[in-house]
């Protein structure tokens, strides 16, 4: 958002273009002052649409990480280096954006949150002046005062987000190193405690943690809470949206172990027909709580170059007899398919999501066809 104007940019902020841009022409303006006020004012529509993709493009990022790191133990922590975040965050229940980024949002925190990871905002800007004396706002129509309530939006936000997750913000300080070392050493010795959610209480909204040290001389860093939504409590609501982003996403997404096997190549026309198995654990995908159940979602897709050349899937869920869970345990579950592909060089994404919970794992596998 830098390349826009301060007042394009509070525009964005607020998803609102301010009250002095609008109306007609008056009898005593100026040619000057009215054409500053059409640029201006096509400035803050596009800016708001800017800043809206900045939204979703951030928010993927950080699903991304957060399931290519949800199978890894332990905490861990996240220097996201910015100039700010492109969302506004006043407390911690507010979500941002329309009906879709709010539910990427809610998809991100939960994702972040299940993986543990903490994440330490880094304010490359460094130590900034008071952006209100800066000349290249003369003329502008927005009040005087907005860009400085701007830029504490901005640090306020980053102080909400890093509480959100149990990091910390780093702003107004040209002493990186710091600020990365701190964030190395907060992951290198922690207490990890957890409780079961009151699931009689569902109504979505912000819920709030708070841990107590009996020490007088230490300083508590944890997650400020989190947010419980439709998301959190019925994974069914970003199943199609989950499984898209996995098959498109360039990293390896890790909650489930995924193990592949090619196997025989058979010729089918122009084309020829490619096995594959996959080998899930099955310890993690079935609720013994509920008589045994699982529910699990296969895909696989070939591409080229972003063409797909095939995609295949299928659903395998029922509940497991108790004579049978032992070894089902210890065997895991198998998937047996087949692609149906031109020759060529492939990418093929195999994903799997456990639809009980939520959790999602995939491979990116090379495979040249001949």
């Amino acid at each position: 958002m830098e390349r826009f104007q301060p007042a394009a940019q509070v525009a964005a902020a607020t998803g609102e273009v301010p009250s002095g841009l609008l109306g007609g022409i008056s009898a005593n303006e100026s040619p000057d002052s009215v054409f500053r006020r059409f640029i201006l004012k096509g400035d803050a529509l596009e800016g708001t649409y800017q800043q809206a993709r900045a939204v979703e493009t951030t928010l993927q990022a950080f699903l991304s990480i957060a399931w290519s790191l949800s199978g890894v133990p332990g905490r861990k922590s996240l220097v996201w280096a910015t100039g700010s975040f492109p969302f506004y965050l006043d407390s911690f229940a507010d979500v941002p954006g329309d009906k879709t980024l709010r539910t990427l949002y809610e998809r991100a925190m939960k994702a972040l949150n299940d993986a543990q990871i903490a994440v330490y905002p880094l304010d490359m800007r460094g130590l900034l002046t008071d952006v209100s004396y800066s000349g290249s706002d003369s003329g502008s129509v927005p009040e005087a005062g907005c860009t400085t309530s701007l830029q504490e939006s901005s640090l306020n936000t980053l102080n909400k987000f890093a509480a959100m997750t149990g990091g910390r913000a780093y702003y107004g300080n040209n002493d990186l190193v710091t600020a990365l070392k701190h964030a190395e050493e907060d992951s290198s010795s922690y207490y990890l405690l957890s409780y079961y959610l009151n699931t009689h209480n569902s109504k979505p909204g912000w819920r709030k943690l708070q841990v107590l040290a009996s020490r007088k001389d230490v300083e508590v860093r944890a997650r400020a809470g989190f947010l419980l939504t439709n998301v959190s409590t019925n994974p069914e609501v970003t199943h199609k949206p989950d499984v898209e982003f996995a098959l498109n996403s360039p990293f390896e997404s890790t909650g489930i172990a995924i193990t592949e096997q090619w196997q025989e190549v058979l010729p089918n026309g122009i084309k020829k027909k490619v096995g594959f198995a996959l080998q899930v654990p099955a310890t993690y995908l079935i609720n013994e709580a509920d008589k045994n159940r699982f529910d699990v979602e296969f895909m696989a897709r070939a591409a080229v170059k972003g063409v797909i050349g095939d995609i295949v899937g299928q659903t395998i869920k029922g509940a497991v007899p108790a004579s049978a869970l032992a070894k089902l345990k210890a065997d895991g579950i198998f998937y047996r398919n087949s692609l149906d592909l031109a020759p060529g060089n492939y990418q093929v994404h195999f994903v799997v999501r456990d639809n009980l919970s939520g959790r999602i794992g995939s491979l990116v596998v090379p495979l040249t066809v001949n």
